[in-house]
């Protein structure tokens, strides 16, 4: 297993258990459009902000679809950042910059329609809160991509 695909173990399990039948990654991202988000089982304001708001400010491109699900993958360490799904979104966030959120139980916690209580901290792991249409969250995105292209470069893991 590639340091990366450690990094995204508990995403892609998370992401493969939700949409099992999906490939694992669909290379043809330009020819979706942000209008695309009912094939893609996410509501077309997340995709906008994902792909729109968050990935675009980006140096490369990091739109990706994992399993059925829109993504921002880093596209050199494949390390996957932002997931969509339905009506919200998850942020893999900096440690140093996960420090604001600590105090609010609701950046990681939430209750979705069924019911289902989803805590993101048990399902992805500790770097990863709920996105909130934060201002700060775009810092956090060009920080975690900044981080794993110095990761990269110096042959380091866990961004």
């Amino acid at each position: 297993m590639s340091e990366a695909s450690q990094d995204n173990a508990s995403a892609l399990a998370y992401l493969k258990k939700r949409l099992d039948r999906s490939p694992a990654l669909l290379n043809e991202i330009p020819s979706i459009s942000i209008h695309s988000g009912k094939s893609l089982f996410t509501h077309h304001e997340v995709l906008e902000r994902i792909w729109g708001q968050l990935g675009t400010p980006l140096p490369r491109d990091c739109r990706a679809i994992v399993h059925g699900t829109p993504v921002l993958q880093h596209p050199d360490t494949g390390l996957i950042f932002v997931i969509g799904m339905g009506t919200f979104y998850w942020l893999r966030i900096p440690a140093e910059m996960m420090i604001e959120l600590q105090a609010n139980e609701h950046n990681f916690v939430q209750k979705m329609w069924n019911g289902e209580v989803i805590d993101v901290r048990r399902e992805l792991g500790v770097g990863w809160a709920y996105g909130g249409w934060r201002e700060a969250e775009l810092e956090w995105c060009i920080e975690f991509y900044k981080q794993a292209n110095e990761n990269k470069e110096l042959g380091v893991r866990n961004v």
